[in-house]
């Protein structure tokens, strides 16, 4: 893990909005590194809503694009994503693949 992430989530482990301005941006820094892990965690903001206007679209393809290049929670969270079809069509083959 790159100490920017690592500071990231000691800003927000106390869910500490008034931090997650500076934790966003050592992600948004990793994530133009090409960071995968950062990418996920960016993605997971705004597919909730969290601190960033909840973008299903925005979150998933940056969720879809982290899957795409080996982070497993990111994943996991596609196949939730076309099991339950939150955010597209739902889809059984693709949800287990």
């Amino acid at each position: 893990m790159t100490s920017r992430i690592a500071r990231a989530r000691k800003l927000m482990e106390n869910h500490d909005l008034a931090q997650a301005p500076k934790a966003y941006e050592l992600l948004r820094l990793e994530m133009e590194s090409g960071n995968h892990e950062a990418r996920y965690a960016i993605g997971t903001w705004y597919l909730h809503g969290f601190f960033l206007k909840k973008s299903i679209r925005k979150g998933l393809s940056l969720i879809a694009e982290a899957a795409d290049n080996g982070i497993a929670d990111a994943a996991f969270d596609m196949g939730v994503s076309f099991e339950l079809g939150a955010g597209r069509k739902a889809n059984e083959k693709k949800a287990f693949c």
